[in-house]
């Protein structure tokens, strides 16, 4: 697929794109300003669609391959997409492979987002 992984619309209608790799998507690149509104392209090509929030954040999950001819190398599983709001955080799973996705909700204190990398957040 042609297009990036995720397009950034800011407060000031700038456009940010990302890139188009997973490893490498240029999340760590997004300017230092307000956000209006994030689109994740997922698997099926189809966009998740992520606004008013505080803040957006995103991850990767890795598994390191134990046998066969790719041994030791890294494979890319889910990515995380998650938005902060009134306390709240909502965190989307996208299965790689299949472009399934899972929804859940945690509170901003809970143990899970406390543990989580505070650099994920824009």
């Amino acid at each position: 697929m042609n297009t990036p992984l995720f397009i950034v619309l800011f407060t000031d209608n700038d456009i940010f794109y990302g890139r188009k790799d997973y490893f490498n998507s240029g999340w760590e690149e997004i300017p230092n300003k307000s956000i209006k509104k994030v689109f994740f392209r997922i698997p099926t090509g189809d966009f998740l669609v992520l606004s008013e929030y505080e803040e957006y954040g995103r991850f990767t999950e890795v598994t390191k391959i134990i046998s066969g001819q790719n041994v030791g190398k890294t494979q890319l599983e889910y990515f995380y997409i998650l938005g902060k709001r009134n306390g709240r955080i909502i965190e989307y799973k996208v299965n790689v492979l299949s472009g399934n996705t899972e929804v859940k909700i945690y509170d901003e204190d809970s143990q899970y987002v406390k543990g989580l990398n505070k650099e994920i957040w824009k």
